[in-house]
């Protein structure tokens, strides 16, 4: 008798918990139930399936049995995915409509900081004031050639190692548009000239890429930010990797305007400058311009 005791004593956490997420699972359940999705399991959710190892993998196959929007979870973790662009950019622009989540504000944020992806209210308002100007159409179709010529440089490169001592060699193409992407992201938000730097681009793209996949496996898999955790290494790395660049970025544009060189620049960099902006606050819009925009340029 005293046994069973004990052990309905050490059950019952087990027991409470279980009951508790059972719970969570089955009100977002009710909750999202006007949106299709693969069938979940409380506490397991979609992850009963192999195919949940490699989630983009199979998030692009729930794409096309249930289209744009669906359901997914993540163990308990409720999820609405949303691959429509008209509606993924309402939903991250309108901040008052739609304030970020805890995936932005703990997940995100690990990384980005308070920057223009995290921030929300007053503050990302502000933060749009500053540098949406550089993102309309009309900014983009002026810095065209500029582009061209840089995308033209990355595909010389690439072709010249593609046929290196007269053999051609086969080549990772998502390492050739990660190259190109952060070229062109460093030259329209800094002014910053990466060709001539090809092994700190190649390090910086990895860095930035080993740094994506972790913070998606920590919002995905809802995982806690503690500081023995690999991903959270990966990112704390990522940001003191970005910072060197950062700090090579701001010292050169601070020296130029020292100077009196290249004071009619326009761009976020020195936007930031002008708005007079703490190291801190520039870090983080520089740590999500070039992490998040490089890897927007790398997917479209």
């Amino acid at each position: 008798m005293l046994l069973l005791f004990v052990i309905i004593i050490a059950l019952a956490p087990l027991v409470l918990a279980s009951l508790y997420f059972t719970f969570i699972f089955l009100r977002a359940c009710y909750t999202l139930r006007k949106f299709r999705g693969p069938f979940a399991l409380p506490l397991i959710g979609n992850c009963y399936t192999s195919e949940a190892l490699s989630i983009f993998k199979y998030l692009a196959s729930l794409r096309k049995r249930y289209g744009k929007i669906f359901t997914f979870f993540t163990f308990s973790k409720p999820r609405l995915v949303v691959l429509d662009p008209i509606i993924a950019r309402r939903v991250l622009s309108d901040s008052k409509a739609f304030p970020k989540g805890s995936d932005y504000t703990h997940a995100f944020s690990h990384v980005f900081g308070k920057g223009l992806v995290t921030s929300n209210g007053d503050k990302h308002k502000k933060d749009r004031a500053i540098f949406g100007r550089f993102f309309v159409k009309n900014n983009i179709v002026k810095c065209t050639d500029s582009f061209n010529a840089i995308a033209d440089d990355a595909i010389d490169d690439l072709l010249k190692v593609a046929v290196s001592d007269g053999k051609p060699k086969p080549l990772n193409i998502e390492k050739f548009f990660a190259v190109c992407a952060l070229r062109l992201f460093m030259k329209f938000c800094t002014g910053a000239d990466y060709k001539p730097m090809h092994d700190r681009e190649l390090t910086i793209c990895k860095i930035v890429s080993e740094a994506s996949n972790a913070t998606g496996t920590v919002v995905i898999f809802g995982l806690p930010l503690f500081s023995f955790m690999p991903q959270v290494k990966v990112m704390d790395k990522c940001r003191a990797e970005v910072r060197k660049e950062f700090d090579l970025a701001l010292t050169k544009r601070k020296a130029e305007h020292d100077r009196g060189d290249n004071l009619d620049c326009d761009d976020c960099l020195n936007a930031m400058i002008e708005e007079k902006m703490n190291d801190a606050d520039m870090f983080d819009h520089f740590m999500t311009l070039i992490c998040a925009g490089h890897l927007s340029l790398i997917h479209i």
